[in-house]
């Protein structure tokens, strides 16, 4: 369903409202959908309990979604699709930026055996969708269909868990340090 809801979207957004032809609705469109799913269910993931068999389902979902994501992605990889990421035939700042956070975020997920904290991944993310969305972001009037970006929804929907475990970090801190003065 979420799928689904994400595909129709991104139809919507890009192609219908949008200038992206339909021909390109297998790869490109598909790519955004597939993107904006895999964040939607490592959301959902974040609200069930940290060792239920849901939760896990939605983690194996999401690890598929981002190996089909990552290989469209390196498909696609190119001025024609990403010209706000290039600049005479180079990456910017941004796109080498939002190159490196997806990379980094990626090798975290697939090594999440390592203890390496959600927060961190999750942070990662938003790095990269913070350098491939934040320039149209603000711009409200050219979005397609008055519909926002999809790199915006997904950076929105992020910063819950984020918050969320930042808040438990924080806490987890200050007990500690109040523990050591009791003792």
């Amino acid at each position: 369903m979420v799928l689904l809801f994400t595909t129709v979207y991104a139809v919507l957004r890009y192609t219908i409202f949008g200038p992206v032809p339909y021909e390109e609705i297998p790869t490109l469109i598909f790519n955004k959908s597939i993107s904006f799913a895999l964040i939607i269910l490592l959301g959902l993931s974040f609200l069930e309990k940290k060792k239920s068999e849901k939760r896990y389902a939605y983690l194996r979902v999401v690890n598929m979604f981002v190996i089909i994501h990552v290989l469209l992605s390196l498909a696609l990889f190119t001025k024609g699709y990403f010209p706000k990421l290039f600049e005479n035939e180079k990456l910017t700042l941004f796109g080498n930026l939002s190159l490196l956070a997806g990379v980094l975020a990626t090798v975290f997920m697939m090594f999440r055996k390592f203890n390496i904290k959600n927060i961190y991944i999750y942070l990662l993310i938003e790095f990269h969708l913070l350098f491939i969305g934040i320039k149209g972001w603000f711009d409200y009037h050219k979005w397609f269909g008055m519909m926002p970006p999809i790199t915006l929804i997904c950076f929105l929907i992020l910063l819950i868990p984020i918050l969320l475990e930042g808040a438990k970090v924080k806490n987890d801190y200050f007990k500690i340090e109040s523990d050591e003065k009791e003792s």
